[in-house]
């Protein structure tokens, strides 16, 4: 008999930003439309890293697209990520691109999705009810060893051979 103890924040967590980042992998990201385009006005070698980047963006939802000379318009933007900061979000991206070859868009945007599953996730003091635990434990059942995206596990096994150490069952 074991016995596991499960991060319920964790978990759903690790799930959210899987199915997020599934989206991502397998091309059904859903977009929302910006009301007003967001015009990212960038220098010259910002705006050659950026074309050279137009497909990956619109792969993980971006709608960018040139707009004059040395600017972008981004036109939509991944559901998921409505209340991001553009702004910010462009910046991280360029703040230094000859270290990007370290830190891609596609890094920039997995810790955008963390953060996103994190803040959705259910809280660690949330009472859930049977059905909720029971559906949460049904979608970890056999990925037990997954940790969030932050790295903390999400389940804690404790072995019968461990419950009989600390009684003195075994020495």
């Amino acid at each position: 008999m074991d016995i596991y103890f499960a991060d319920q924040h964790a978990a759903h967590e690790r799930l959210l930003f899987d199915k997020l980042n599934s989206a991502i992998k397998y091309g059904g990201v859903v977009t929302q439309p910006l009301l007003v385009p967001f015009v990212l006005n960038v220098n010259t070698s910002e705006h050659t890293f950026l074309f050279d980047k137009l497909s990956l963006l619109s792969s993980m939802g971006f709608d960018v697209s040139e707009f004059g000379r040395n600017a972008y318009k981004i036109s939509s933007i991944p559901v998921f990520l409505s209340e991001m900061n553009l702004q910010d979000f462009f910046c991280d991206v360029l703040s230094d691109i000859n270290s990007l070859k370290e830190i891609t868009i596609n890094d920039l945007l997995l810790e955008k999705l963390a953060q996103k599953a994190c803040k959705a996730a259910i809280k660690s003091g949330d009472k859930l009810s049977d059905l909720e635990i029971k559906t949460l434990m049904e979608a970890l059942k056999n990925n037990l060893g997954l940790k969030c995206p932050h790295g903390r596990p999400v389940v804690i096994k404790i072995t019968r051979t461990e419950i009989d150490k600390w009684f003195k069952r075994i020495v």
